[in-house]
Protein backbone atom coordinates (compact mmCIF):
# COMPACT_ATOMS: atom_id res chain seq x y z
CA UNK A 1 0.00 0.00 0.00
CA UNK A 2 1.46 3.33 -1.08
CA UNK A 3 0.17 5.19 1.97
CA UNK A 4 1.84 2.78 4.39
CA UNK A 5 5.11 3.06 2.43
CA UNK A 6 4.84 6.85 2.53
CA UNK A 7 4.23 6.79 6.28
CA UNK A 8 7.29 4.59 6.82
CA UNK A 9 9.45 6.83 4.67
CA UNK A 10 8.41 9.87 6.70
CA UNK A 11 9.16 7.94 9.91
CA UNK A 12 12.74 7.21 8.82
CA UNK A 13 13.22 10.62 7.19
CA UNK A 14 11.77 13.05 9.75
CA UNK A 15 11.53 16.58 8.40
CA UNK A 16 11.48 15.47 4.78
CA UNK A 17 9.99 17.98 2.38
CA UNK A 18 7.42 17.23 -0.28
CA UNK A 19 9.95 17.24 -3.13
CA UNK A 20 12.18 14.81 -1.23
CA UNK A 21 9.21 12.51 -0.58
CA UNK A 22 8.34 12.58 -4.27
CA UNK A 23 11.91 11.57 -5.05
CA UNK A 24 11.91 8.80 -2.42
CA UNK A 25 8.58 7.33 -3.51
CA UNK A 26 8.56 8.05 -7.24
CA UNK A 27 4.99 9.34 -6.85
CA UNK A 28 3.38 12.01 -8.93
CA UNK A 29 2.64 15.32 -7.24
CA UNK A 30 -1.09 14.57 -7.13
CA UNK A 31 -0.68 11.05 -5.76
CA UNK A 32 1.69 12.24 -3.07
CA UNK A 33 -0.54 15.18 -2.12
CA UNK A 34 -3.61 12.94 -1.85
CA UNK A 35 -1.94 10.37 0.41
CA UNK A 36 -0.20 13.02 2.53
CA UNK A 37 -3.54 14.73 3.05
CA UNK A 38 -5.08 11.41 4.11
CA UNK A 39 -2.26 10.74 6.60
CA UNK A 40 -2.68 14.25 8.01
CA UNK A 41 -6.47 13.84 8.32
CA UNK A 42 -5.97 10.50 10.06
CA UNK A 43 -3.67 12.23 12.57
CA UNK A 44 -0.66 10.11 11.65
CA UNK A 45 1.50 12.81 10.07
CA UNK A 46 2.04 16.44 10.97
CA UNK A 47 3.16 19.02 8.45
CA UNK A 48 5.20 21.94 9.73
CA UNK A 49 5.91 25.08 7.72
CA UNK A 50 9.62 25.73 8.13
CA UNK A 51 11.22 28.62 6.24
CA UNK A 52 8.29 28.59 3.80
CA UNK A 53 8.67 24.88 3.03
CA UNK A 54 6.46 22.04 4.22
CA UNK A 55 8.26 19.51 6.41
CA UNK A 56 6.63 16.25 7.39
CA UNK A 57 6.87 14.33 10.68
CA UNK A 58 5.22 11.20 12.02
CA UNK A 59 3.16 12.30 15.02
CA UNK A 60 4.09 9.29 17.13
CA UNK A 61 7.77 10.34 17.13
CA UNK A 62 6.91 13.50 19.07
CA UNK A 63 9.81 15.77 18.25
CA UNK A 64 10.07 19.07 20.10
CA UNK A 65 9.95 22.31 18.11
CA UNK A 66 13.73 22.60 18.41
CA UNK A 67 14.23 19.03 17.21
CA UNK A 68 11.93 19.69 14.24
CA UNK A 69 14.00 22.76 13.31
CA UNK A 70 17.23 20.78 13.61
CA UNK A 71 15.86 17.89 11.52
CA UNK A 72 14.55 20.28 8.87
CA UNK A 73 18.00 21.88 8.65
CA UNK A 74 19.66 18.49 8.31
CA UNK A 75 17.50 17.79 5.26
CA UNK A 76 19.17 20.65 3.35
CA UNK A 77 22.75 20.51 2.13
CA UNK A 78 24.21 23.79 3.37
CA UNK A 79 22.63 23.89 6.84
CA UNK A 80 23.18 20.16 7.31
CA UNK A 81 26.84 20.47 6.39
CA UNK A 82 27.30 23.42 8.76
CA UNK A 83 25.64 21.55 11.64
CA UNK A 84 27.82 18.50 11.01
CA UNK A 85 30.87 20.76 11.05
CA UNK A 86 29.81 22.32 14.36
CA UNK A 87 29.29 18.92 15.92
CA UNK A 88 32.95 18.16 15.25
CA UNK A 89 34.33 21.69 15.67
CA UNK A 90 32.68 23.52 18.57
CA UNK A 91 33.50 27.21 18.71
CA UNK A 92 34.12 27.58 14.98
CA UNK A 93 34.18 31.11 13.58
CA UNK A 94 32.71 32.30 10.28
CA UNK A 95 36.19 32.22 8.76
CA UNK A 96 36.72 28.64 9.96
CA UNK A 97 33.47 27.56 8.36
CA UNK A 98 34.06 29.39 5.07
CA UNK A 99 37.61 28.01 4.81
CA UNK A 100 36.89 24.43 5.82
CA UNK A 101 33.60 23.99 3.99
CA UNK A 102 34.18 26.26 1.00
CA UNK A 103 31.09 28.37 1.60
CA UNK A 104 30.83 32.11 1.04
CA UNK A 105 31.03 34.47 4.01
CA UNK A 106 27.54 35.93 3.48
CA UNK A 107 26.05 32.43 3.24
CA UNK A 108 27.64 31.43 6.53
CA UNK A 109 26.63 34.67 8.28
CA UNK A 110 23.01 34.36 7.11
CA UNK A 111 22.82 30.70 8.13
CA UNK A 112 24.37 31.33 11.54
CA UNK A 113 21.93 34.21 12.17
CA UNK A 114 19.06 31.82 11.35
CA UNK A 115 20.48 29.15 13.65
CA UNK A 116 20.94 31.66 16.45
CA UNK A 117 17.39 33.00 16.10
CA UNK A 118 16.05 29.42 16.16
CA UNK A 119 17.97 28.47 19.32
CA UNK A 120 20.25 26.01 17.52
CA UNK A 121 23.52 27.88 18.17
CA UNK A 122 24.83 30.56 20.47
CA UNK A 123 27.20 33.29 19.35
CA UNK A 124 30.09 34.39 21.53
CA UNK A 125 31.21 37.72 20.16
CA UNK A 126 34.87 38.42 20.71
CA UNK A 127 36.98 41.38 19.57
CA UNK A 128 37.45 40.36 15.94
CA UNK A 129 35.52 37.13 15.60
CA UNK A 130 32.31 35.47 16.62
CA UNK A 131 32.52 31.90 17.85
CA UNK A 132 29.46 29.78 17.26
CA UNK A 133 28.56 26.86 19.48
CA UNK A 134 25.67 24.44 19.35
CA UNK A 135 23.27 24.98 22.23
CA UNK A 136 23.29 22.26 24.87
CA UNK A 137 19.91 20.93 23.71
CA UNK A 138 21.06 20.90 20.06
CA UNK A 139 24.31 19.14 20.97
CA UNK A 140 22.44 16.53 23.00
CA UNK A 141 19.91 15.89 20.23
CA UNK A 142 22.56 15.64 17.50
CA UNK A 143 24.61 13.23 19.59
CA UNK A 144 21.52 11.03 19.98
CA UNK A 145 20.49 11.48 16.34
CA UNK A 146 23.88 10.69 14.82
CA UNK A 147 24.19 7.63 17.03
CA UNK A 148 20.74 6.25 16.15
CA UNK A 149 21.06 3.94 13.11
CA UNK A 150 17.27 3.58 12.83
CA UNK A 151 16.98 7.19 11.65
CA UNK A 152 17.89 7.60 7.99
CA UNK A 153 19.80 10.67 7.00
CA UNK A 154 19.44 12.66 3.84
CA UNK A 155 22.56 12.24 1.69
CA UNK A 156 23.23 15.97 1.94
CA UNK A 157 23.55 15.81 5.73
CA UNK A 158 27.18 14.79 5.50
CA UNK A 159 28.30 13.30 8.81
CA UNK A 160 31.41 11.90 7.14
CA UNK A 161 32.98 15.31 6.57
CA UNK A 162 36.75 15.33 6.58
CA UNK A 163 38.57 17.56 9.01
CA UNK A 164 39.41 20.04 6.24
CA UNK A 165 37.86 20.57 2.84
CA UNK A 166 41.20 20.57 0.97
CA UNK A 167 41.80 16.98 2.12
CA UNK A 168 38.83 15.95 0.00
CA UNK A 169 40.08 17.88 -3.00
CA UNK A 170 43.59 16.41 -2.83
CA UNK A 171 42.45 12.83 -2.13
Amino acid sequence: DFRLDLYRRIAVNPGAGTAELRELTGASRGQLRYHLDMLIREGKVATVDYRNRARHFVRSQRHTDLEQRILANLRDETPGTILAHHLRNPGATRNDITEWLGLSGPTVIWQMQQFEAEGIVTADREERATRYRLTEDTQEFLNRYTGDPSIARHPSARWDLPVRRHEVLSG
